[in-house]
This record gives structure tokens, sequence and C-alpha cells, in this order.
């Protein structure tokens, strides 16, 4: 039975291993004489009800991939999409939250494979096995399990980023989205929940109404303009739609603001289009700016814990 110092250090690895800024730092231990335990501790931890388990999400993914059999983690197949939606719908926690995990890498193997920035053209074979996961994922999102619901806003992200799934979420997935992003406690699971929100395909401008965005929706975003640039960025796609100020500006001139802050996606392009000519020559403005700029921080290393 292996002691309670040997899980507290194998627990310590597993919070801050990571193998983009520390190569080897999970996947040497989990090839070692004490890797079946370290997966073990690693996956407790992200699991139990504690305000510090998103910690454990980045070594868990590399776990997750490694338990998914390696490379068969870096390509969606028909066969490992069929598999990671099978496991999010009817799996247990463990299974739920390691094909969420699963799903987040094969999304980001996409943009590390791409040349520039942008959103990848992907066949429609592609994009349908990423929509069979995403509405997976939809599918175990909710209040009442924040270490699932995280691990999967976190491939949401992803896959709304550069838009692997042809159709997009309806009014009650954003809406969830939404929501779960004002419960979640300040820190990496806010962010997560609003990238996933924030870089999801626009519906029409009318899809909701007052009521949806809860009161009082301007003391919360207000709150939000000190937060990280994902969260702005989600703030702003609350201010499109609904068509009001935030903080007492236009959404235009809130987009404005926010333009050193702040990177494009294909949600913020999206939005600025239909801002008409104002909105138009803003994003030529961004684009401007952005131009020297290569791929840098939270994109480069999957967008947790920078």
């Amino acid at each position: 039975m292996p002691g309670p110092v040997l899980r507290a250090a194998l627990q310590q690895m597993a919070r801050f291993g990571n193998e983009d800024f520390l190569p080897g730092s999970i996947l040497e231990l989990r090839w070692g004489k004490f890797g079946e335990l370290f997966q073990e501790v690693a996956e407790e931890a992200l699991l139990r009800d504690s305000d510090d388990f998103w910690e454990y999400l980045t070594s868990c993914a590399e776990l997750a991939a490694y338990a998914f059999g390696g490379a068969k983690a870096r390509v969606m197949s028909e066969e490992v999409s069929a598999d990671l939606a099978r496991r999010l719908i009817g799996g247990d926690r463990r299974e739920k939250v390691s094909a969420a995990l699963v799903s987040m890498r094969l999304a980001y193997e996409v943009y590390t494979q791409m040349s520039g920035i942008g959103v990848p053209d992907i066949p429609s074979t592609h994009a349908a096995r990423f929509e069979r996961v995403r509405d997976g994922l939809v599918a175990i999102l909710g209040p009442g399990d924040p270490p699932v619901a995280i691990a999967a806003c976190w491939a949401l992200a992803w896959i709304g980023e550069l838009r692997l799934a042809r159709a997009p979420v309806g009014r009650a997935t954003l809406l969830m989205l939404y929501r779960l992003w004002r419960a979640s406690k300040p820190g990496e699971p806010v962010r997560l929940v609003a990238w996933a929100f924030g870089s999801q395909p626009l519906l029409k401008r009318n899809t909701f109404d007052d009521e949806d965005w809860g009161e009082p929706v301007e003391e919360f975003l207000c709150r939000t303009a000190s937060d990280h640039p994902m969260v702005r960025r989600a703030a702003l796609v609350v201010a499109w739609y609904r068509g009001a100020p935030s903080t007492n500006l236009t959404v235009l001139e809130l987009a404005a603001e926010l333009r050193e802050i702040i990177d494009l996606n294909a949600t913020t392009r999206d939005l600025l289009g239909a801002l008409g000519s104002p909105g138009r020559r803003l994003l030529e403005e961004w684009n401007k700016r952005d131009a020297p700029r290569k791929r840098r921080g939270a994109s480069r290393h999957r967008g947790s814990r920078e």
C-alpha cells in the first residue's frame, strides 16, 4: 500500500507538471514504476469537490491521452469520434472527464498543424466527427459537477475557436454556458467557461430576450472589465446579443476600447463585421495591429494555466 508521503508527492507533480513547459514532468512519471498510481492520484484530485480541482486539468489531459492510446488521441477518426461520444454520454464521471480532455487535445492538434492565424478548412466528414463529439460535450455541461463541466468547456472552447463543427450550438447551449460562467468561481474556471461561450459562432442577434441574461447583467459585465482578455471577449459577445450599452458604452465603442487588450477570433471578427461599416473599419485596424504578431501565450499552450 503506497504511503501518504508518496501520494502527496505525486499529487504535487500532478498539480504543477506541464509537458508544454517542462517536457517529461508528466509522461515520464506515467511510464515509470508509479505510473498507474500517479494517474489515479491526479484523477482523484481533479474529480474531488474542492476549489483547486482545475489545477490538475493540464496533467490529466496528458494522462487521459496516454490512457486513450497515445497516438490514437491525435486524429479525430470515425472510430475515435464514436468512442468519445459514447464515453461522454454514457460513461461515469472519470470517463466523461477523460473523454472531454481527449476531445480538447484532438481539437488542439488541429491548431498545432495550422500554418497561420485563422480558421482551418477541414473536410465535411472531419467536421461531422467533431460535431458528434461537440454534442456529447454539451450533454455534460451543467453547474452540478464543476470538474466535468469545466473539462467540457475547455474542449468546446477549442472546437468553437477553430470552427471544427459546421453547425453552431443552439440558444439553450449558449445560455447554459453563460449561466455556468456567472456561477463559476474566479480564476481558471471562469476563464475557460467564458472562453467556451465567447468562441462559439454567433446566432441571430435577436435570439435572446432581455431576461435571459439575468440581473444585474450590467454589474456582472462591469466586473469582467478587469478580468482575463478571454473573459472580456465573452462580455463583448453578451453586449452584442443584448444590443444594449455595456458600462455605458455602445457595443462598437466597447470593442474599440478592448482593441489593445484582446485578440481577435472568428467570433469577434463576425461580430465586428455585423456592426456595418464602422465595425469593418475597426476590424481593419485590428488586423493591422495583429499582422506582425505571432501566435503566443494562451493559444500556444492550449489555453490553460498560462
